[in-house]
């Protein structure tokens, strides 16, 4: 319970289904394969999830992963934002 009284949000905003998902899996994947050193592979935190050892050159080799996937991937702090530029027919 909330100081005066339940939290109440009133959110009417869609829930959105991530769609890039697929993308950053496989560039998080590509970037443990090509740059081990980023990470403490002793250190499984899950499903093959390491322990990252520099996050600014994890972030920087996780969107040239994403981009080498012909998405487009921006660097924001304090996370990076994505946008496909791929066209796929439905």
């Amino acid at each position: 319970m909330f100081p005066g009284g339940p939290l109440v949000l009133h959110n009417t905003c869609p829930k959105l289904t991530p769609q890039l998902n697929e993308y950053v899996d496989k560039a998080i994947a590509q970037t443990v394969k090509d740059h081990p050193g980023l990470f403490d592979l002793h250190d499984d935190l899950f499903d093959g999830n390491y322990r990252v050892l520099d996050r600014s050159r994890y972030v920087k080799a996780v969107v040239e992963a994403i981009h080498a996937q012909g998405v487009c991937g921006l660097q924001r702090r304090p996370s990076a934002g994505f946008l496909s530029t791929a066209r796929r027919s439905r």
